[in-house]
């Protein structure tokens, strides 16, 4: 069996395994919970709910399900940060839609795959990693690691892997302004294409955090959950944390 072979077996095995955390932690408390409305009319599109998993202060894995108002599973992802903080694997599935990407680390190589929806195109493609790059949930660690260059208003410059193009986007990531939300102080974090061509069409995406801490509070921009078109939505996530 050839290394690619492999590797798509394990992906396989992964979507399956995408249900066992909702069994496994049926009666554990997430970590955080997420409110996504579509941007234009504020309707709840979704509910996120946010389970980790740390060895020894570090974050290891982390588990998101989605439901829909009900309580109904609709989406479910992965991350594994055991080799990388910033690129972790990752392996994102809806069920309804039937979009799924996977991000799979192989020696200094990452197995893409992508498809928008149900009977949609398999894409895949191998790609090296990045001394500078960012894979999903990596993007949580990499605001905690630059956190005080940021609020220094420095600008940071990632490479994001973006599935759904196989490949990786530089990005800039910096503080746009502070403001007062529910008589909160709260920092806006935006994170849009360094290319100013790529960014007329990708748009900025903005994130407040609490002031003095990078707690994210709200998240306002394309969402990684699409419709049955393969469309993303454009969203408002509100975050509430739980304390266990």
């Amino acid at each position: 069996m050839t290394r690619h072979m492999i590797i798509k077996n394990f992906i396989n095995y992964i979507n399956l395994l995408i249900l066992v955390p909702v069994i496994g932690l049926a009666n554990e408390m997430p970590t955080r919970v997420g409110y996504a409305f579509d941007k234009d009319t504020m309707d709840l599109l979704y509910i996120e709910k946010h389970y980790q998993v740390t060895n020894n202060n570090k974050l290891h894995h982390s588990w998101v399900i989605y439901t829909d108002d009900e309580g109904n599973q609709i989406a479910g992802k992965t991350n594994n940060f055991s080799h990388d903080s910033y690129m972790p694997d990752f392996t994102l599935k809806n069920y309804l839609t039937g979009h799924s990407e996977s991000v799979i680390m192989t020696g200094d190589e990452y197995l893409v795959s992508f498809s928008r929806k149900f009977n949609a195109k398999l894409k895949e493609k191998t790609i090296q990693k990045s001394t500078n790059g960012i894979i999903d949930a990596g993007f949580d660690n990499s605001i905690i690691s630059s956190w005080d260059k940021l609020i220094k208003n420095e600008v940071i410059e990632k490479n994001f892997l973006i599935p759904s193009l196989t490949r990786y986007i530089k990005f800039r990531i910096y503080q746009s302004n502070i403001i007062e939300s529910d008589g909160s102080k709260l920092r806006v974090i935006n994170i849009e294409p360094a290319n100013f061509i790529a960014r007329a069409f990708a748009g900025t995406t903005s994130l407040s955090y609490d002031y003095s801490a990078p707690v994210l509070r709200e998240y306002n921009g394309i969402s990684n959950m699409r419709d049955v078109s393969g469309n993303n939505f454009d969203v408002v996530i509100k975050y509430t944390y739980i304390l266990n």
